[in-house]
């Protein structure tokens, strides 16, 4: 069985600034025990009009690949992200769907090369429905767009579970809770400058028929 989905959208927001998203994705499955996943994304970034964001012109991009592979209780999956020299992405316009988008860092500043990998595994046997992950990313290459200075190197750590009820006809089916931790560092010139983050999520969405 093999699924493809192709997905973008353009929006402006008027003398701020215009983004373009193309999203390519696609899934095989291998067997009823297995499938891989890949998929790729472009992100365009520019000023636009009286340029209220910046004060003056910019423009930039970013491209990312993602890939995937799950069998029975195991996930693994990695993914690679490169930005434009131009600028960063301007967050909160884009705070994903980048794949390398993490607790604490986006890995999405001017210049930045990341990389992910992490693994996921399902816990049913404990409870239907949870699962936990860990995953590490790691970006260089960031340049200061105002001088082409180079930044510090950065990676982050995350690590958590996830739960997910699934009942057919219930209020609280799709019912989803994410608990999450991450540790992210900086490789700063005298050494490396550390930040944690802990987070706790609930996605509920209540169906009004």
């Amino acid at each position: 069985i093999r699924d493809t989905w192709v997905q973008g959208w353009y929006h402006q927001v008027p003398d701020v600034i215009g983004i373009a998203w193309l999203d390519l994705d696609h899934v095989n499955r291998l067997s009823k025990e297995s499938y891989f996943r890949v998929g790729t994304q472009y992100t365009d970034q520019r000023a636009v009009g009286s340029n209220l964001l910046t004060g003056s012109d910019f423009s930039t991009w970013n491209w990312a690949a993602y890939g995937e592979y799950g069998w029975k209780w195991l996930t693994l999956y990695g993914a690679y992200s490169t930005t434009g020299k131009g600028q960063q992405l301007r967050n909160p316009y884009t705070s994903g769907p980048i794949y390398t988008q993490q607790l604490i860092k986006s890995f999405i500043r001017a210049g930045e090369d990341a990389w992910q990998i992490g693994a996921s595994v399902s816990a049913d046997q404990l409870a239907n429905g949870l699962s936990t992950f860990l995953d590490y990313t790691d970006g260089s290459g960031a340049v200061d767009p105002a001088n082409r200075s180079a930044l510090p190197d950065a990676y982050e750590y995350n690590v958590g579970m996830a739960w997910r009820y699934s009942e057919k006809g219930s209020i609280f089916d799709g019912f989803t809770a994410r608990l999450r931790y991450g540790w992210a560092y900086d490789e700063m010139l005298f050494g490396k400058e550390r930040t944690t983050n802990t987070r706790f999520e609930i996605n509920w969405l209540i169906p009004f028929k």
